[in-house]
C-alpha cells in the first residue's frame, strides 16, 4: 500500500544513496560538484521506494533530486531542480 511521504534523519544509507547517484546528477546539470551533501531526505512508499534528497552542492546553493528506487534496488534519478537555497522548502 503506498503512504504519504516521510522525512528521514540522515544516515549512512542516505549519503551512500546520494553518493551513487552523483555522476547522474553531473551528467543532468552539466556540472561537477565538490560539494555533494545530503541535508534533507523523504521517502514514500510506492511499488518501489521514491526519495527526495536535498543535497548540498555549493556554499551557499542546493539542488532538490527526486530518485524512484524499484523493488529490485535499481535506483533511477528522476529529476534534478537546481538553483536551490538552505532554506527553500523541500
Amino acid at each position: 500500500m503506498a503512504g504519504g511521504a516521510h522525512n528521514q534523519p540522515i544516515t549512512e544509507e542516505s549519503r551512500t544513496l546520494a553518493q551513487s547517484i552523483k555522476a547522474k546528477v553531473e551528467e543532468i546539470t552539466a556540472r561537477t560538484f565538490d560539494i555533494f551533501e545530503v541535508i534533507a531526505h523523504s521517502t514514500q512508499v510506492v511499488a518501489g521506494i521514491n526519495h527526495k534528497l536535498k543535497i548540498k552542492v555549493g556554499d551557499s546553493e542546493h539542488v532538490h533530486v527526486k530518485v524512484f528506487e524499484s523493488l529490485q534496488g535499481q535506483q533511477t534519478v528522476q529529476s534534478v531542480e537546481q538553483g536551490k537555497t538552505a532554506t527553500c522548502s523541500f
